[in-house]
């Protein structure tokens, strides 16, 4: 017998030996990318989370407590109810660092919805000056647009063009390309700066007349509508500020400017037209 039975020993493998184990390699962990080269999401999760201002506004009430308030609706609740004193200080909590607090009645006659607590007739007369400028402003435009058109059609066009440049907040270059050309059609046969200066003179008489009639008539409403608004229980008097500022003198200016224009100004332009 061979050597494969010597001394009795069998040579039988055991299952599975001899066969070729398949190797099975560990994949190395990707390398995080350096600094330079994250991405802007990695960056964006590595930055501290930013605070976020406060809001809202605190009042000193009585007895040196502080007291919060989120919006101004509820420092105007507050207001009415008595709990807060027109002298206290209050402070707007997103306000610039550094800013000092204010008296509340002097933070309210800033504040357009708050201003009637304190001032009701002011707060009518000031109102009064931005509608009647915005009226006597529309109504100068037309007047100036109308007697343009009867003058000069094209001089009409081309001055509500300009004014639409100049109101626009968009379309400028369009609406001077547009102008432009309409005005090399005609020859320059119009003054384009006569045309321009004439808007410049629609918001001055606007302003003059416009302003000075707005705030006489707003006091007089002001003054009627004044008891039947909301005030704050220890609001003071308004003296005779609306009686001497915001209807004597308006009405001074208005008659002075109106004197002027119709006297002197528009015989002046008629007889140079």
């Amino acid at each position: 017998m061979e050597s494969s039975q010597l001394n009795g020993e069998s040579s039988v493998e055991a299952p599975g030996q001899g066969a070729e184990q398949p190797q099975t390699t560990a994949q190395p962990a990707a390398a995080e990318p350096p600094a330079g080269q994250q991405t802007a999401v990695q960056q964006e999760a590595k930055k501290p989370a930013e605070k976020k201002p406060d809001q809202g506004f605190e009042i000193e009430i009585a007895g040196g407590a502080i007291r919060r308030f989120q919006t101004a609706d509820e420092v105007r609740s507050a207001i009415l109810a008595g709990e807060v004193q027109r002298t206290a200080n209050i402070r707007n909590l997103s306000a610039p660092a550094g800013a000092k607090p204010a008296t509340v009645e002097a933070w309210a006659k800033s504040n357009d919805k708050l201003r009637p607590l304190y001032a009701p007739v002011w707060s009518v007369t000031l109102k009064g000056a931005l509608y009647g400028a915005i009226a006597v402003f529309v109504l100068k435009a037309l007047d100036t647009m109308i007697l343009l058109f009867r003058i000069n059609p094209l001089a009409g066009i081309l001055w509500l063009l300009i004014g639409a440049f100049f109101f626009s907040p968009k379309w400028k270059i369009q609406i001077a390309f547009i102008a432009g050309f309409i005005w090399f059609q005609s020859h320059a046969s119009v003054n384009i700066m006569a045309l321009s200066g004439s808007w410049f003179g629609v918001l001055v008489f606007a302003a003059v007349f416009g302003i000075s009639s707005g705030m006489a008539v707003g006091t007089l409403v002001g003054a009627v509508r004044a008891r039947s608004m909301e005030t704050a229980p220890d609001a003071p008097g308004e003296g005779f500020k609306p009686a001497l500022w915001g209807f004597a003198v308006p009405a001074a200016v208005f008659l002075a400017a109106g004197y002027g224009y119709f006297a002197y100004l528009m015989p002046y332009l008629l007889s140079n037209l």
